[in-house]
């Protein structure tokens, strides 16, 4: 009031604008946190992020881990089910909300299942008092359409498919016995996808399928 010198109308003017303002802002927090939901929900990785009030962030595969019971939320702390690596699990978490920059693995072990390997990170102060929590299972095949292949890459329909097996570690023959092909036509693909991917490396090639943003599709 006193520095639109009683003039109310400007004083709710400046409140409208200011609260317009701070609508467009929170639109755009909105946005930008399901966009960054949709992109961690294509992640073949579970991830998770810990805050001191419990878990702030979870993707789609965070949430099949819980829902299998391997990951819980107890009581604000985000726990492990196997005893083995639950101290391991906590310890690391309180190190990594305290700051700093810290890297901590563990394991979680399931029955009858392989083992998940995990690791604990600090936000490194661009979320002070979080950890995220990260988690790999070795038996989730990272699938990336062959399509994505071919369009990526210019290959053939028959060189994606071959390229998509590669992609999951098959070797010549486990991919000509998934495709029901010879052993030489998986060859002569492979030639081809070096060639158009421009490598003349096996190992090379199959780096580039597994990693980057193909992942996503």
């Amino acid at each position: 009031m006193e520095e639109s010198d009683g003039d109310l109308s400007l004083t709710v003017e400046a409140l409208l604008r200011d609260y317009e303002s701070l609508e467009r802002r929170m639109h755009g927090f909105a946005l930008r946190a399901r966009a960054a939901q949709a992109l961690a929900d294509r992640l073949s990785l579970s991830v998770h992020v810990v805050g001191a009030s419990g878990v702030l962030f979870a993707n789609a595969a965070a949430r099949d881990l819980e829902r299998e019971g391997v990951l819980r939320e107890v009581e604000g702390r985000l726990e492990c089910a196997g005893f083995e690596a639950k101290e391991d699990l906590e310890q690391a978490i309180v190190e990594a909300q305290r700051g700093g920059s810290v890297r901590r693995s563990f394991v979680l072990i399931r029955d009858r299942k392989p083992r998940l390997l995990g690791l604990v990170l600090s936000t490194e102060g661009a979320l002070p008092g979080a950890a995220i929590v990260v988690v790999a299972d070795p038996t989730v095949e990272r699938a990336v359409d062959a399509d994505v292949y071919c369009r990526h890459f210019g290959l053939t329909p028959a060189e994606g498919r071959v390229a998509e097996r590669l992609a999951i570690g098959e070797s010549a023959r486990e991919v000509a016995d998934s495709l029901d092909i010879g052993v030489e036509t998986v060859r002569t693909h492979v030639k081809s996808i070096l060639r158009k991917m421009g490598t003349n490396r096996q190992i090379d090639a199959v780096r580039m399928l597994v990693t980057g943003p193909l992942l996503l599709g």
